[in-house]
């Protein structure tokens, strides 16, 4: 899931009328420290951000990473145990996840009050089930962003204990990796073109 830098930057200069060839010497705008193929290089990871958070671009979107790991079992005092699954460190968009107990995915997560509901009701059925029989949670498939150990998680509900991840994905935070490329969707390449464009004319002005 890689799209060259180079590339990006002849498309983004061609759409902006200049000349890719001309500006193979550095043409400069109104000082001379000024380079208009450095700064389109410099905003891409920042732009490529931007149109990723926009979420109007499902229908077009073809790839993204895998979410895999194991399914962490984590109680607090007085609670009833909750299934954590840590976040990919570079994790920008969360798309989907699918229990192994599940028959759809999940692709929205719930809002934090109904999580608090969840995890309310998870505490009273805890605390009513009779004799020794373990407590199972299953319910409606449902998918919720928390933290654990300081950093980034996914609470999930609705999955029995002993479930694993079947398949999930996410779309990682842009960057510039060592050969050039910029860590971004190739089917969205010509939505960030466009929004490159708009930004680079309007610092122009």
């Amino acid at each position: 899931m890689k799209v060259n830098i180079d590339r990006l930057t002849r498309s983004i200069l061609v759409r902006l009328d200049e000349s890719p060839e001309i500006l193979e010497d550095a043409v400069e705008y109104g000082s001379e420290s000024f380079d208009l193929r450095e700064m389109i290089r410099q905003l891409l990871p920042e732009v490529a951000e931007e149109v990723l958070l926009r979420d109007d671009y499902h229908e077009d979107l073809q790839e993204w990473f895998p979410m895999d790991g194991a399914v962490m079992r984590v109680q607090g005092a007085g609670e009833a145990t909750r299934r954590i699954f840590p976040l990919p460190e570079d994790c920008l968009v969360f798309l989907y996840l699918r229990m192994s107990d599940w028959t759809y995915p999940v692709t929205e997560l719930v809002p934090a009050a109904l999580l608090s509901f969840r995890r309310m009701r998870d505490r009273e059925r805890m605390a009513s089930r009779v004799g020794s029989g373990s407590y199972r949670s299953k319910g409606i498939p449902a998918v919720a962003a928390t933290r654990h150990d300081g950093r980034r998680a996914l609470e999930i509900f609705g999955s029995v204990n002993g479930s694993r991840v079947a398949e999930g994905g996410y779309l990682p935070r842009p960057r510039a990796d060592d050969e050039g490329n910029l860590i971004f969707p190739p089917s969205l390449t010509g939505r960030l073109i466009e929004r490159s464009v708009e930004v680079i004319n309007a610092i122009r002005r």
